[in-house]
């Protein structure tokens, strides 16, 4: 910015003492006005738009703004929350196959995943390749990787809450976007007289059979899969300290896999649906929200084989209430859910079973919080909590109360934090996890199996260099883990009339701990990051007597990921994500015998081996232009895996038809996935 010398001349009268400008008398009736004036010649300001979106909190919280989305590489058409998410140092990167978040070395089950607070139980589609969050309808996402805070919920991991919005929309807005694979479209209309309420819309649906059936094929196994989603969110203000928002996510997949090989069809059906509104009252310091909201998830998982067919459904479901208030150094806060958890069970030929279930399990969840802010220095503070909640099912009731602490430090360019919390959850994630269809289910604590607990202990520092360009960020964590479970079965387990899933349920202690770096460009035509991640995630199982230690089936030491992105001109614009990341472990055969014409595998040490590590290259390019008044239009091409690099998923038995059979691992379908989409801004 440059200012005229005129310019700069009379601001530097408005900083000169009075006395520098005089008056003296030249006689009577007549005065004569003096000043004195410094010319200065050209001054440039320089000053750097942070164009990464983040913000940081205490333990390594991170808020992110969903509009820096729109500079990111669209892969498949979308810039996809949750993946970006898990290129973040501290989130483990998922592939192909592999669906759930992973954070701080905690399992799927361990976080919570909200929409405005209300938990969703399943937030993926396309086995992994797509998440439930449709980007253009939120506003923020907020990553808590270890909890810090009384209000953090019952979790033994981190959270992520994706923000609708909060603010009444004043004009037409939206979104739409058409590709090869999915379709996606919001739109924001003000509504009443007054323009005192809005409207959002958001819908996705995904076709990639119609174009890609044929690529889903490989040999003897065909994939079919197709998904759909819907948002909305209704603001009000209709006074000036009172607003009400009301949400609604609804979303439905259909996947199958045809194994011709062994005349097997899985097939699964699963969904979520969350609603709830939310009252928000602000008056000078004081600020209270009333919340109740439900929430459900179901899955109907079938197996065919030999002219059988096999159930397994099960599924979740969750109403709740939530207040809080705040007031200067203040916050409290209470909740109270009920559940209906249906467990997984198997339904066997000739049953007559149905749908029905017996075995539908009800549970009350309740909890109270508060937190202090406490200043020691101007640039040191001190956040103490402490969360007290309940637990109660089948006769059965578990308490607990949860202190956490937060050291912050903070002066200009300079954030650090120390941060403690113990945290216990009373809903259990398990079954098969990693076979590419949702076929594990929830659990209550029981007498047989405690609520979980943690200590989480976190320390992270971030740093602006050269003027706020770029951004460092170093942390470190540990977790001690107690009452872990974890499913040892296979899905052919399912398939005899004895399966009982408490059989393959074992319990035992973990320990998590890592280190995490990240360099963030936040300005200029060249913006992303490049991070890196240690983790170690260890399992200590009781079983039969015995104990057993291992990796954690989704532990992945070193990762390393970019994200990569660049504006060439205002039509023109670049991006490319890389991945690497060590194998994850399985657990290897050590003898294979063919006994009358079938394959006994014997297996060695569990989780004692590991695939090959992981490597992906994503490449994206947009081409803009203006359409009249304020639309914006543009295509964007991009390549998964523009490698072709073959990532194993998982080592298996392969029987062929002449009687032979291997023991090697097995590919995605697709070594490459392009995509072409057109979108436009309104």
């Amino acid at each position: 910015m440059k200012c005229s010398p005129a310019f700069l001349a009379l601001f530097s009268l408005c900083l000169l003492p009075f006395p520098a400008a005089t008056a003296r008398a030249a006689g009577k009736g007549q005065s004569e006005c003096v000043v004195d004036t410094v010319a200065l010649g050209d001054a440039e300001v320089k000053a750097y738009r942070d164009r990464s979106g983040l913000r940081h909190g205490a333990g390594g919280t991170l808020t992110w703004d969903m509009k820096m989305l729109e500079n990111l590489p669209k892969i498949m058409g979308n810039a996809d929350p949750v993946h970006y998410m898990q290129m973040m140092p501290g989130v483990q990167t998922s592939g192909e196959y592999r669906c759930g978040i992973n954070i701080q070395g905690c399992d799927n089950g361990h976080n919570m995943v909200s929409v405005g607070g209300i938990p969703l139980y399943n937030v993926n589609h396309l086995l992994g390749f797509f998440s439930t969050f449709n980007a253009t309808h939120y506003t923020d996402m907020r990553l808590e990787r270890t909890p810090s805070a009384g209000a953090s919920p019952n979790r033994v991991g981190g959270s992520v809450d994706f923000a609708p919005p909060s603010a009444v929309s004043d004009s037409i807005s939206g979104e739409v976007s058409v590709g090869i694979i999915s379709s996606q479209g919001t739109l924001s209309v003000p509504l009443g007289r007054r323009r005192n309420m809005s409207l959002r819309l958001s819908g996705r649906a995904s076709y990639v059979n119609l174009l890609y059936g044929g690529w889903l094929a490989d040999g003897y196994k065909r994939v079919d899969y197709k998904f759909h989603d819907l948002n909305l969110t209704w603001v009000a203000k209709p006074a000036k300290c009172h607003t009400l928002t009301a949400n609604l996510y609804y979303g439905s997949d259909k996947g199958g896999l045809d194994e011709k090989m062994y005349g097997a069809f899985m097939a699964a059906r699963w969904g979520n649906m969350a609603a709830g509104l939310r009252w928000l009252y602000e008056n000078g310091g004081w600020k209270a929200t009333q919340h109740v909201w439900v929430t459900a998830y179901r899955n109907r998982f079938r197996l065919d084989m030999q002219d059988y067919r096999y159930k397994m459904p099960s599924g979740i479901g969750s109403m709740a209430y939530s207040g809080e208030f705040s007031r200067g150094r203040w916050r409290m806060g209470a909740e109270l859910a009920g559940h209906r958890i249906e467990r997984q069970r198997l339904i066997l030929p000739g049953d007559g079973g149905g749908d029905g279930n017996p075995r539908a399990r009800k549970a009350c969840e309740a909890a109270v919080f508060a937190e202090f802010r406490q200043p020691i220095v101007p640039v040191l503070h001190l956040n103490l909590g402490l969360r007290g909640s309940i637990f109660g099912s089948g006769g059965r009731t578990f308490g607990a109360a949860d202190p956490s602490a937060a050291l912050v430090y903070e002066k200009g360019a300079v954030r650090c934090d120390l941060s403690y919390a113990l945290r216990h959850q009373y809903l259990h994630l398990t079954g098969i996890t990693d076979a590419g269809l949702p076929i594990e289910y929830w659990m209550e604590s029981d007498g047989n199996h405690p609520p979980q607990h943690a200590h989480s202990f976190a320390a992270n520092a971030a740093f602006r260099l050269l003027q706020g360009r770029y951004r460092a960020d170093v942390g470190v964590f540990c977790k001690l883990l107690h009452h872990q479970m974890e499913y040892n079965g296979s899905i052919l387990d399912c398939m005899g009339s004895n399966y009982d899933p408490e059989r393959y349920l074992f319990t035992g202690r973990g320990r998590n701990y890592g280190l995490s770096l990240m360099l963030t460009k936040c300005a200029g035509r060249l913006t992303g990051w490049v991070s890196y991640a240690y983790t170690s995630a260890r399992r200590h199982f009781y079983m039969g007597g015995s104990s057993r230690k291992s990796p954690a089936s989704h532990e992945r030491p070193h990762e390393l990921d970019a994200v990569l992105s660049y504006t060439l001109s205002p039509r023109w614009s670049f991006g490319a994500n890389i991945v690497y990341a060590s194998g994850t472990p399985f657990t290897a055969p050590v003898a294979i015998v063919l006994l009358n014409g079938c394959v006994v595998t014997q297996y060695g040490a569990h989780n004692a081996n590991r695939l090959h590590p992981y490597f992906r290259t994503d490449v994206s390019v947009n081409y803009k232009w203006r359409g009249k008044g304020r639309t914006e239009q543009g295509m964007n091409l991009s390549v998964y895996n523009v490698t072709f690099r073959k990532n194993d998923l998982f080592y298996s038995v392969h029987t062929y038809q002449d009687g032979s059979f291997a023991y090697r691992p097995t590919t995605f379908f697709l070594r490459a996935l392009p995509s072409v989409s057109y979108f436009l801004h309104f």
